[in-house]
């Protein structure tokens, strides 16, 4: 959890120093792509070296993400739409993390912790790349 932590607050730390016209969705795309890889990565480790910097990883790409995402929602919606915009970008965040952690549960339980991770990385590579391939629009914000 600590190199988890320790990758947050680089993420946030590099977050906070980006200029307004950086190119905000290449990095939802980046961390998206970054957090699957080091869940990957991490489900297949059997090194505490590898396992630290794969969960460094997950925490600057997770945050990285979520930072730039909440950034362009308020960059890009109107502000008579903005509360109800981040209202249910918050709701939906919030009430489907308990159903993926559910999921996820389940799977641990019947697959193991390693198929859990390993399988959630891979829907994040997934996701990554139908993203980076479809919009391209996201890669100019």
């Amino acid at each position: 959890m600590g190199a988890a932590g320790t990758g947050a607050l680089l993420g946030g730390l590099w977050q906070a120093s980006m200029e307004k016209e950086s190119r905000r969705g290449w990095v939802v795309m980046m961390g998206m792509a970054g957090l699957g890889l080091a869940l990957v990565i991490f489900s297949l480790s059997n090194q505490f070296e590898i396992s630290v910097i794969a969960m460094m990883m997950a925490g600057f790409s997770g945050i990285s993400m979520l930072a730039s995402t909440n950034t362009l929602l308020q960059q890009l919606t109107p502000d008579h739409l903005r509360g109800r915009v981040l209202g249910v970008y918050t709701s939906s965040f919030l009430g489907f993390g308990p159903i993926g952690a559910l999921i996820l549960g389940v799977v641990a339980h019947s697959f193991g912790p390693q198929v859990a991770l390993g399988s959630a990385g891979a829907v994040c590579l997934i996701v990554a790349t139908y993203t980076i391939v479809h919009y391209h629009r996201l890669r100019e914000v």
